[in-house]
């Protein structure tokens, strides 16, 4: 992700700042759509018990939820950098003015979702960052 983050600002850099901001926030809202509807769906294996384990590669992958962190789709520190990743992009759509209320009421239940997920997957670090990152856009957004 990273990397396409990077390819996506050298391309944008010779564009105008309104057409920049617009492919930011189409890009923003995409991110923001695919991580709630991975999120409903790895909310609904923790609220109906579904979860378990297979093998690839020499290797047990787990689902749903394993050991109380809540797995999900896919592995439970990945899980919850996506859920860190929706919140930050959803509070920058909040603090936007630019956009409806319709918009931000759905950032704001999106950002209480995520943070469920993220405290359900029991990621330390991904907590950690988060709120680092949370204090710093309040510090920048107040100085």
């Amino acid at each position: 992700m990273s990397v396409f983050f990077c390819l996506f600002f050298i391309f944008t850099l010779p564009l105008e700042e309104t057409a920049i901001r617009k492919e930011y926030t189409v890009l923003s809202g995409i991110i923001i759509i695919f991580t709630f509807i991975f999120a409903l769906i790895n909310f609904f294996m923790f609220a109906f018990k579904i979860g378990g384990s297979y093998m690839t590669n020499d290797q047990i992958m787990y689902y749903g939820m394993y050991d109380n962190r809540l797995w999900g789709l896919y592995n439970a520190n990945t899980n919850s950098m996506l859920c860190d990743v929706s919140i930050i992009l959803s509070l920058g759509f909040i603090l936007d003015s630019g956009h409806r209320i319709k918009t931000k009421v759905f950032c704001f239940a999106n950002a209480v979702f995520e943070f469920i997920c993220l405290l359900l997957t029991g990621s330390r670090a991904a907590l950690y960052t988060l709120y680092v990152t949370v204090a710093l856009i309040i510090f920048l957004w107040v100085v």
